[in-house]
């Protein structure tokens, strides 16, 4: 191989990792968004947790397993979301209380998150300029309401902005972390 094709070669790899840190979640997270997944509905898939994930996107040593899973992933397809809705219904109602002991009262807001995959305080960051925030900010979800166009988030900005975003665009403007907000 001669010095100019070696030289390219690493120019290429060295934008793509510089490209990579700027995108919340680098290049995996963007294959998974492309192919229709939400990271909650990947990490269900793949047999991880949201956190697990997280962390793979952040690791720039990851095994190349990893690469190959993601790269491995079908089309998320309506069956396969209702499939892992299903699934995490499941273990929800094995969870929840039986006769005779207390049960919480349902909250609305929590029953619409679980649909979602999304929770009140998953901490978010902005993929691009949404208004209220800049790209790469953070900020967390305060609440979740459905209206009669479908769900929507209220986030809330570390600058005290706060705004609603109907789930279509919040998903175009940002990405949870898989951390959880506290005050």
């Amino acid at each position: 191989m001669d010095r100019d094709h070696e030289t390219q070669i690493m120019s290429k790899y060295e934008t793509l990792k510089r490209h990579e840190k700027r995108t919340v979640g680098g290049h995996l997270a963007e294959k998974i968004r492309k192919k229709g997944w939400s990271v909650r509905d990947a990490a269900d898939y793949l047999g991880v947790s949201r956190q697990r994930l997280y962390s793979v996107f952040a690791d720039p040593s990851r095994a190349r397993i990893w690469e190959c899973a993601i790269e491995g992933l079908p089309h998320c397809s309506k069956a396969i979301h209702e499939e892992l809705k299903d699934a995490r219904e499941k273990r929800q109602q094995a969870r929840t209380p039986r006769d005779g002991q207390r049960s919480k009262p349902k909250n609305p807001s929590t029953e619409l998150a679980l649909t979602l995959g999304i929770e009140v305080n998953d901490v978010v960051i902005a993929l691009t300029y949404a208004g209220i925030a800049e790209e790469g900010e953070e900020g967390w979800i305060a609440s979740i309401r459905r209206n009669a166009t479908g769900p929507e988030l209220l986030v809330c900005m570390q600058n005290g902005e706060e705004d609603w975003f109907p789930l279509d665009t919040f998903n175009e403007h940002f990405i949870t972390n898989g951390k959880t907000h506290t005050e």
